[in-house]
């Protein structure tokens, strides 16, 4: 029985992290303070309620001879389940969920859009370390420079008042 369960999580570990939650009663509730037994009920009651929601979407999923459950699985399951009047909601949120998951795409091939060619752009690369190789060896000789002048100086005054 244990072999069963390799590489699954207890039911107790399944729930919504304690961090979101506060955040979430946070952003909704700012000026009221939430009880812990009220949070624990909270995070019951979410944890619960998407198990629902995934249990159902999988029959559907299962319905359709599908392997993997979609947005519109979720969505028929919640409209299954009596929650037709959250499904305008929903939609919006997958909408933002997809835009945003194209900015970050685009966002990560922003090198690709530059139109430079990869070998350009390690030669500029080459030559911005280069310059940096070179200011901070000036900057270095600068200093060892002040620093043998410094010495030099007290030196020679030691060698005056002797």
């Amino acid at each position: 029985m244990a072999e069963a369960n390799q590489g699954q999580q207890p039911d107790e570990e399944l729930t919504v992290p304690r961090a979101a939650l506060n955040k979430m009663i946070k952003e909704l509730l700012p000026h009221t303070r939430v009880a812990n037994d009220a949070r624990e009920l909270i995070l019951n009651c979410c944890t619960e309620f998407i198990h629902l929601i995934a249990s159902e979407a999988n029959e559907v999923c299962n319905k359709q001879t599908k392997k993997t459950i979609s947005p519109d699985h979720v969505l028929s399951a919640l409209e299954r389940l009596g929650y037709a009047a959250y499904l305008d909601d929903c939609r919006s949120v997958l909408q933002e969920c997809k835009t945003e998951a194209v900015r970050r795409r685009k966002k990560s091939h922003r090198l690709e859009n530059l139109g430079i060619p990869e070998e350009e752009l390690l030669r500029q690369q080459e030559a911005l370390f280069e310059e940096v190789c070179m200011v901070v060896y000036h900057a270095f000789f600068k200093i060892l420079c002040s620093t043998l002048l410094n010495y030099y100086t007290q030196i020679r005054l030691c060698t005056v008042y002797l």
